[in-house]
């Protein structure tokens, strides 16, 4: 199967995106994803690309700089006087915990790809 019929198959809210569309995330995606994700290439594209347009969708609705965007996971709330904490987000990779095709995409390469540690 092919990253768009497997886009199509992993990514149903994103129906709507022409074949066009999908195939340019998909080109856009391909520098973040490695040839160690193996029989899992593909599917790896299909959520990286579908963390993009979740991604976009986010900012188009919050704007860029919006804390829902920017800012950590939500730690601790109240509601009088309101208050929201969030978590400190220092790595890049932290961008992918904002949506499900993100978390999706991070255990594939938990699975597919060892990290080397040097102590």
């Amino acid at each position: 199967m092919d990253a768009l019929a497997t886009f199509r198959a992993l990514a149903s809210e994103f129906a709507a995106k022409t074949d066009n569309e999908v195939n340019t995330m998909i080109e856009l995606a391909k520098p973040h994803v490695t040839v160690r994700f193996g029989s899992f290439y593909e599917q790896a594209l299909a959520y990286y690309a579908a963390h993009m347009f979740a991604i976009n969708a986010l900012i188009a609705e919050k704007g860029s700089t919006s804390a829902t965007v920017t800012a950590g996971e939500v730690v601790s709330e109240k509601e009088g006087d309101l208050s929201t904490s969030y978590a400190q987000s220092n790595t890049k990779s932290d961008l992918l915990d904002k949506t499900y095709y993100g978390k999706e995409f991070k255990g594939l390469a938990k699975k597919c790809i060892v990290t080397v540690m040097v102590r």
